[in-house]
Parts: C-alpha cells; sequence; structure tokens
C-alpha cells in the first residue's frame, strides 16, 4: 500500500462534502488544505465530489424571466421573489444533469428532482474502486462503536459480528449520509473478488415488509427490500448471481 493512499483515507466523504461546502464546523479545514498540496488521491476523491458551478452559472445566464409567465404577472417585488425561487429549482434539476455523484443529493432538499434515494446512492457509488476500501483497517473495538453510533441516526441497532458473517464479504466501515434532510447510512464492504459493495438503509414511511427485488443502476446490480420500517439497497459492480446470492444472506442477518 503506497504512503499516498494511505493519507487518503484520513478524510471521509462526508468531512470532504463538508470541506467544499465551506462547513468549517464539520471538516477540517486546515488538514485537509495541507493534504490536498501533495496528495494526488485525494485531489482526485474532491474532484468527484464536487459541482462544476462554473458551467452552472453559464447555464443561468441564459434563463430569461420572460421563461416564468406567472411572475411576471405579480407585483415586481413578489415577482424578483419568485424568480429567485424558480432559479434555486432550475439549480437543482441543472445539478443532477450534471450527473455529479451522491454529495450533491444534499442540494435537492425541495423535492424537484424526480429520482429517488436509490438513484443517487448508485451515482455516488460508482465512483467506488478498490483503492478506496482496500486501504481501510480498522480495529474491531472501533469498528464495533462506529457501527453502533451510525445506527443510532437511524433509531436503530446494528450488530458487528452480523457485518462480518458473510464469508463472500469484508466490511470496512459505516458512516451517515443524508437524503432529503433524512439520514441514511452506507455500510461498506470489499468483496472477496475486490469490489466494493454498499448496503445501505433509510427509513421507510411503508410499515409493510416487501421481498427482495433486483435492479441495474448505473451500470451496477443491486438488490432492494424493506423490512420492520427500513428500506435496505445492497449494491455494487458485481455479477448479479453474486449480488442475489448475498443479498439472501443479507436479508436474514438484519
Amino acid at each position: 500500500m503506497s504512503d499516498t493512499s494511505a493519507r487518503d483515507q484520513r478524510f471521509s466523504d462526508e468531512e470532504l462534502t463538508a470541506y467544499l461546502d465551506g462547513e468549517n464546523e464539520l471538516a477540517p479545514i486546515v488538514r485537509i488544505s495541507e493534504a490536498l498540496k501533495t496528495d494526488r488521491k485525494l485531489r482526485e476523491r474532491i474532484k468527484h465530489l464536487s459541482v462544476d458551478k462554473d458551467a452552472i452559472a453559464k447555464a443561468f445566464q441564459s434563463v430569461q424571466p420572460t421563461n416564468f409567465p406567472a411572475a411576471s404577472r405579480l407585483p415586481q417585488s413578489a415577482a424578483n421573489s419568485n424568480r429567485s425561487f424558480n432559479y434555486a429549482q432550475m439549480a437543482a434539476g441543472m445539478i443532477v444533469a450534471l450527473g455529479i455523484g451522491f454529495g450533491a443529493s444534499q442540494w435537492m432538499m425541495h423535492g424537484q428532482d424526480q429520482r429517488n434515494w436509490r438513484d443517487f446512492v448508485a451515482t455516488y457509488q460508482a465512483l467506488y474502486v478498490n483503492e478506496t476500501l482496500a486501504s481501510v483497517q480498522q480495529s474491531e473495538p472501533k469498528l464495533s462503536s462506529e457501527l453502533t453510533r451510525v445506527a443510532a441516526t437511524l433509531g436503530t441497532t446494528l450488530d458487528l459480528s452480523a457485518m462480518q458473517s458473510v464469508p463472500t464479504l469484508d466490511y470496512k466501515r459505516a458512516q451517515v449520509l443524508s437524503f432529503m434532510n433524512q439520514p441514511l447510512i452506507q455500510l461498506a464492504f470489499l468483496s472477496d473478488a475486490g469490489q466494493p459493495i454498499a448496503l445501505c438503509i433509510i427509513k421507510t414511511q411503508d410499515a409493510e415488509n416487501s421481498a427482495i427485488r433486483y435492479e441495474n443502476l448505473e451500470g451496477l446490480e443491486s438488490a432492494t427490500w424493506a423490512k420492520n420500517g427500513f428500506e435496505y439497497l445492497l449494491i455494487g459492480d458485481t455479477d448479479k448471481d453474486f449480488l442475489s446470492k448475498t443479498a439472501r444472506q443479507m436479508s436474514d442477518l438484519i
């Protein structure tokens, strides 16, 4: 394992996204800035997670107020307010059109995008490669503590031994993400073939349990099921037979 790869894993995707957003209280801004000077892999991760703001700005230059006839009939102050709101709506749509990663879902809080949470997870997971997780090595106590903390954001508990009991998967880490202001947790694994696999969990309003269903998202095989008030998504760049078998094992364990 190279020194560069090891340094790259000092920061989670949550911290890097917060760094890009300028959220100083959520990210070690100074340490990330220093690491970016010498860490090529970290710069690549930042590039994947960042938004092409210049492209959005140029697209906005072609937007005219006449595109919003309802606003033209309002008093000037109300029209200005409504125009600003519509620009915000368009920004959300353009971010999706630019095909950025899962971190961009935090800009989609107003429900303007028609994709569901699984699509955003797939976009994010498509960025993962073996090197993203291969160098992640944590002690059992740290893995257990991290899993307990992450599961608590959903108001549930998860057993580390269950995460480690699927023989074809090597459990690596857990992290908290967000979709439409709802916590969404990601449990990351490497398959025995070295492929990144993610199990993502979110609360559901539907109390009904559902059987496993399969679909291809962003070129990745995925399996989705609902159980006890939660929806689960297992996804990775692997063959469907492997994912199907693993999904059945996971569904029985959790």
